[in-house]
């Protein structure tokens, strides 16, 4: 059982960092969820591993003029399960919340699945239908809207301050 206040910590963690994904190849899904950080905080990265007891991690070539970072990614299906276990008890914040929501009923299909390589190297006997709507409606919820900002005391845009 996870340590209360780790799971509380991980949950703002992710809320901040992380990120849940459903990808496809040609033949099939699969869901996906991590957090990228520096190098530097790699043990952040090596915490959440070790008290979760889930995903790997990968150190990743700097882009551009970005710094060196690693990634701690799970991929497999009773990892993820794991992740929706934590956070249905740790509960998500703000849009990753609406994000994992999607994610977790993706995994939850997921995980009923059982393809099987077909001669030609393909996964078949599964309908991916389900997955891919899920997909899409996670995509669609990620792009921006504009807030409604009468519910702020002053919802005019706030001047920029100007330094001497």
């Amino acid at each position: 059982m996870m340590d209360d206040v780790f799971g509380h910590w991980f949950a703002g963690f992710f809320t901040g960092e992380g990120h849940v994904r459903i990808t496809s190849s040609q033949t099939f899904y699969t869901c996906a969820a991590g957090i990228t950080a520096r190098l530097d905080d790699l043990p952040l990265l090596i915490e959440v591993q070790r008290e979760t007891l889930t995903g790997r991690i990968y150190q990743r070539r700097p882009v551009g003029r970005s710094h060196p970072c690693a990634e701690w990614i799970v991929t497999r299906k009773e990892e993820a399960q794991t992740l929706v276990d934590i956070f249905n008890r740790y509960p998500l914040r703000g849009r990753k919340l609406a994000d994992f929501l999607i994610w977790r009923e993706a995994v939850q299909i997921w995980q009923s699945m059982h393809p099987v390589r077909q001669p030609n190297g393909r996964f078949g006997g599964c309908d991916w239908t389900p997955i891919a709507v899920l997909k899409t409606t996670l995509l669609e919820g990620r792009q921006y809207r504009t807030p409604d900002l009468s519910q702020l005391d002053h919802p005019q845009t706030a001047p920029t301050p100007v330094r001497a």
